[in-house]
């Protein structure tokens, strides 16, 4: 039995100064990644090198995996959520001054950062105690050990790297 494939909607709420807080998807799918890209590549030429729009990359790496906040201004609640058109909730992200943002940045940037390494450690075996099966058998277990090392003297794929 393989594991989980699909992206079951998940939140998480991560802490940021002052007792605020950001509500935040525990991961993208592959929809919602490719979104993320689409913002910050909309210059895709076929044939051409990938041309990215470096101002958007922080801002659609929030507008990806925010759903809602605590955040207020002047004691009332500043909208956000995922129902409101996305020009919108750029517009609002937009609005704040620049620690807010980096502060909310930050803390999405880490969450991801450890959902990756999670993922990763359970992918290898190591997450939740059970072990990967292996793909296929090692040389050794179908051909017996050998008498001396095996060492490949192919450096073409090194020396393409290289180049």
């Amino acid at each position: 039995m393989g594991r989980d494939r699909i992206v079951e909607p998940e939140t998480t709420r991560l802490f940021i100064s002052d007792g605020d807080f950001i509500d935040v998807k525990k991961r993208l799918n592959h929809g919602e990644s490719e979104e993320y890209y689409a913002r910050i590549s909309p210059f895709q030429i076929p044939g051409q090198p990938v041309r990215m729009d470096t101002r958007q990359i922080r801002t659609s790496k929030v507008l990806s995996y925010l759903l809602g906040w605590s955040l207020t201004q002047k004691g009332q609640p500043i909208p956000m959520s995922p129902d409101m058109p996305e020009n919108a909730r750029q517009a609002v992200l937009n609005s704040l001054d620049k620690s807010t943002f980096l502060e909310v940045f930050t803390a999405i940037d880490k969450h991801e950062d450890k959902v990756d390494a999670e993922d990763t450690a359970l992918k290898n075996g190591k997450g939740d105690g059970k072990e990967s099966p292996a793909i296929s058998p090692s040389p050794v277990a179908v051909a017996g050990d050998t008498s001396g090392s095996e060492v490949s003297t192919d450096t073409s794929m090194t020396s393409s790297l290289t180049n």
